[in-house]
Parts: C-alpha cells; sequence; structure tokens
C-alpha cells in the first residue's frame, strides 16, 4: 500500500471526539498585598466525578517571543484553587504570564492566561493604609 494512499484515506475517515474534553479552571483572580501574590481560579467540582488536580506556572511576558518557552512551575497536581506565587522570582517591574490547568483522570484542560505586572496589578500597604 503506498504511504500517501494511507495518509488520505485516514485523512478522509470520519473524525470522532474519543476524549471528553476537561474544562478549563474559570476567573483566575490575584490576591496581592506588597510583594504576596496568591493566584486564585473557580473550579465547578460537578464537571467531573473524579479528583481533579492543578498546575500552575509562570514566565516573563518578553520570553513568550521565543520558540522554546521555559515556564517555571509554582503548583503542581494541587488539589487546592489557589496557587501561592509570594516565594517565585516575579521582579516588581516585570510583565509576566500566569497559566493554569486542570487534570483528571489522565486528561488535561487547555491553559488559562493570565497577565500580571506587580508594580501596576498589585496593591500596596504602608503604615495601615492600602493604595
Amino acid at each position: 500500500m503506498n504511504v500517501g494512499f494511507a495518509l488520505v484515506l485516514l485523512w478522509t475517515l470520519p473524525k470522532t471526539n474519543v476524549l471528553a474534553e476537561l474544562p478549563v479552571p474559570q476567573n483566575l483572580t490575584l490576591l496581592t498585598l506588597n510583594t504576596q501574590y496568591l493566584l486564585t481560579w473557580d473550579w465547578d467540582q460537578a464537571t467531573t466525578g473524579n479528583t481533579v488536580t492543578f498546575t500552575a506556572e509562570y514566565m516573563a511576558k518578553y520570553k513568550m517571543q521565543r520558540k522554546k518557552k521555559n515556564w517555571s512551575r509554582v503548583c503542581e497536581r494541587t488539589i487546592h484553587t489557589h496557587c501561592n506565587f509570594t516565594g517565585s522570582v516575579l521582579h516588581y517591574l516585570g510583565m509576566y504570564v500566569l497559566r493554569v490547568r486542570a487534570s483528571a483522570d489522565g486528561l488535561n484542560s487547555d491553559w488559562v492566561l493570565k497577565d500580571f505586572c506587580p508594580d501596576k496589578d498589585g496593591e500596596r500597604e504602608e503604615m495601615g493604609k492600602t493604595y
């Protein structure tokens, strides 16, 4: 059998979605105070009957243009709907992309992205006042 013919044959077969898709985490929110950064998200547990875990990562925004992207993992396989980025190396004047995805039963959701700039998005507290 000709390889080209086999590829055409496979391409013309009906496409079926064998694996169900896992929904993405919703409503990514950053809770910030000074240099403390907590990323939270919503998850509807009714979407799957099994345990769902989450992975959260970040990368400097300027690195998004590179072919090879090196994400820094902060939380891996956590059952919580939050991830503490406080100990990460997020420079105050930097621009970052944070991302989260859900995993269950060998399936992964798509990544959900959120831009973050500590200087612009963070709240500052000085002598008991929040700015």
